[in-house]
């Protein structure tokens, strides 16, 4: 099937005359709910043409955005039954897929994120022990969680926040057929503590309990958190990462039915399109560790700029400490030349005058 007429299905208004209808967004634009009115307002239809669906839905980008769809979709449909056990959770699509699937970059793998924040109370406890197996309550120390729950022990929120990655697990394990899980990583957040170092997430260490990979056509890396998405998004380095599809979310966001609504879930802040627009790597390590700034500048500069040549790289930010560690890292690596730095002023946003 080609795409126009796959597009015509998709009741998509593609028009024969218009040469160039990357530049003609009609009405489309009107469908990505989850974008700003005030970014809609500040970018004309020439800066946000790559969001156009007659781009995006190409030859290339149809079967992997399939291929995300259908796999996200089935790790959202193994977890539903933890809403029973009042465990409420969020499943968004981020890192570069989002970024690169607009962009007609090379999917190197998906990124899928998931809040899930286990409730300390004994209800949580007594649905869980009711469905899970005798097996997985063994290997998952469960009696533990009651222990803890009755001594209001303050071991119990980091009890429960690798529990959390380690349930994940153990239910996607059972669940999935085709995919294999070959890793799991919990991430100790006070300590810095992590035994496998081969995570392409673990610059979000101070944001995540814990990492599962999935050896699939394309592999999938699940990052398992008790943060929201907006949090997280606030510690990713490089502003043209800080992206997502909104899958579900509990109560609030029902999963796409087709790669039209998964498309429309696409959420930004205006400094990723600003990076688009004027062709700039925007990197703020203001909120960043050193470890995590370490392994931006040891791991993460040199593919986004092979990702990018043509973009100017950027490191800004108004936390000095920050900038020097990072300034101090780049002279080590001698592309310190190739970089721009610029500190900005700590801004007065959300403080009280």
């Amino acid at each position: 099937m080609n795409i126009k007429k796959l597009l015509t299905i998709f009741n998509f208004n593609f028009d024969k005359k218009k040469e160039n209808p990357c530049v003609d967004l009609s009405d489309d634009m009107n469908q990505y709910r989850h974008l700003s009115r005030f970014i809609l307002k500040d970018y004309d239809k020439k800066d946000l043409s790559f969001l156009n669906p007659k781009v995006v839905l190409n030859d290339h980008n149809i079967p992997i955005l399939n291929y995300a769809l259908e796999k996200t979709r089935l790790i959202q449909e193994s977890l539903l039954f933890l809403e029973k056990c009042g465990i409420n959770f969020q499943i968004c699509v981020f890192g570069g897929f989002p970024r690169d699937i607009l962009l007609n970059k090379k999917i190197n793998d998906i990124d899928i994120f998931i809040c899930m924040k286990i409730p300390h109370n004994i209800h949580t406890f007594n649905e869980l022990n009711v469905i899970l197996t005798d097996d997985m309550k063994k290997e998952l120390n469960f009696e533990n969680f009651k222990n803890l729950i009755h001594s209001q022990s303050d071991d119990l929120k980091d009890f429960l926040s690798k529990f959390s990655v380690k349930l994940l697990t153990k239910i996607l394990n059972k669940k999935l057929k085709q995919e294999k899980i070959i890793g799991m990583e919990i991430i100790d957040r006070e300590k810095s503590e992590i035994i496998n170092d081969g995570y392409s997430l673990l610059f979000l260490e101070n944001s995540l309990n814990g990492i599962i990979k999935i050896n699939s056509d394309i592999n999938i890396d699940i990052a398992v958190s008790d943060k929201t998405m907006h949090h997280v998004m606030e510690n990713i380095d490089f502003s043209l990462s800080k992206s997502y599809f909104n899958f579900y979310e509990t109560n609030f966001h029902q999963p796409p039915k087709n790669i039209q609504e998964f498309l429309f879930s696409f959420w930004a802040g205006h400094e990723f399109f600003s990076n688009i627009k004027y062709k700039t790597l925007t990197l703020n390590p203001s909120y960043m560790t050193i470890r995590q700034i370490e392994k931006s500048v040891d791991e993460r500069i040199d593919k986004m700029r092979e990702k990018f040549p043509d973009y100017e790289l950027k490191i800004i930010g108004s936390n000095k400490e920050k900038i020097d560690s990072f300034q101090s890292l780049l002279d080590e690596h001698d592309i310190n030349k190739e970089i721009k730095l610029v500190q900005s002023k700590p801004s007065n946003k959300g403080r009280k005058l």
